[in-house]
């Protein structure tokens, strides 16, 4: 169960979670939900693997990103995380968030096996020979490296130490948007401590700055179509800032971060013209127009693991059309044809 999604806002940098309020919508007993309470089928397994002498540890807190956290139902000796799924899994609101932390976690370096409730009710002692054959399936799969990403990266967790507001964070980029060397990595860490010098002393606020940066920076090609390009050119600098500050493991984190929030940034381009931070620089009003985008999109950034998948575009698109009124809706008539399809 992710946390994240039952929390309004970062705890490191007070962030506004953009999936906060679906789940508000889609579940309004939200607030009664104790993160880290098991279902019967999770306590289930846990006395199996109990039995079997597998150690592992129950809703672990595992940072997909710096500001972005995840609790799995378990995590066996550090690398294999086991997701027990019910039915809502097949939901279509479910669906989306699970292939989408899936990834993230890949990135990191874990394994994920996804186990039906009805598997581990009928037989836990099998699933249990089933963790462990994928435990170690998983632990071959990193033998041969020289250092494996969970066991090289730095404890970033211990360095949050101030969490300023959104609003503060906000502030620094439109102070830092018109320094064109800004990418720079010794200019960025000039400017930053003329503005804060205990500013990079969060990751979670400093990764939040380079993505509000990197939405400051988008710019549109001649023919009126998002630079991609460009902006994949500047992502990359901005990997290398955090990298230099923070380590390699900040590294996947920003990849991360915007990763999970690839589908979203797709639908604002749709619905305000470009990222919330710098709207109505571009127009997608149909069909070929959109496809297009996101295979622009999937040429550049697939190199380094962020993908549009359709189906996560579409129920981003087609919960922001839930949402409008009628007489607005009719102008997305092309799009909601596209997102039932």
């Amino acid at each position: 169960m992710p946390i994240s999604e039952y929390e309004p806002f970062c705890p490191n940098c007070k962030y506004g979670n953009p999936s906060f309020l679906l789940t508000q919508v889609q579940n309004n007993q939200h607030r009664d939900i104790q993160v880290g309470t098991r279902t019967k089928f999770e306590r289930l397994l846990a006395l199996a693997l109990k039995n079997k002498g597998i150690a592992f540890q129950a809703n672990p807190l595992i940072r997909l990103s710096a500001c972005i956290k995840y609790t799995p139902d378990f995590l066996i000796r550090g690398r294999l995380i086991v997701e027990v799924d019910g039915g809502i899994h097949d939901r279509d609101f479910r669906k989306t968030p699970d292939r989408i932390r899936q990834r993230a976690l890949e990135k990191l370096g874990y394994s994920v096996y996804r186990i039906r409730n009805e598997v581990v009710a009928s037989s836990p002692e099998k699933v249990t020979e089933e963790v462990l054959q994928q435990y170690y399936e998983a632990f071959d799969a990193q033998v041969g490296q020289s250092r494996s990403l969970l066991s090289k990266a730095r404890n970033i967790e211990n360095m949050m130490s101030s969490r300023p507001e959104e609003g503060q964070v906000l502030s620094v980029a439109i102070r830092l948007k018109d320094y064109t060397d800004k990418w720079e990595y010794d200019k960025f860490c000039m400017y930053l401590s003329d503005m804060d010098r205990n500013f990079v002393r969060n990751p979670c606020h400093t990764e939040r700055l380079v993505l509000l940066l990197l939405g400051l920076d988008l710019t549109t090609t001649y023919s009126g179509k998002v630079n991609f390009k460009n902006f994949l050119d500047i992502f990359m600098k901005g990997i290398n800032i955090m990298s230099n500050l923070y380590g390699h493991r900040a590294r996947i984190y920003l990849i991360n971060s915007f990763s999970i929030t690839a589908a979203n940034f797709m639908k604002n381009l749709v619905f305000h013209g470009g990222p919330r931070i710098k709207p109505g620089i571009v127009v997608i009003n149909n069909i070929e127009s959109l496809v297009e985008h996101m295979s622009e999109f999937n040429n550049c950034f697939s190199n380094i693991g962020v993908r549009l998948e359709k189906d996560d575009v579409k129920s981003e698109c087609r919960h922001k059309l839930e949402k409008l009124y009628s007489i607005d809706r009719e102008k997305y008539l092309w799009l909601s044809n596209w997102v039932n399809t």
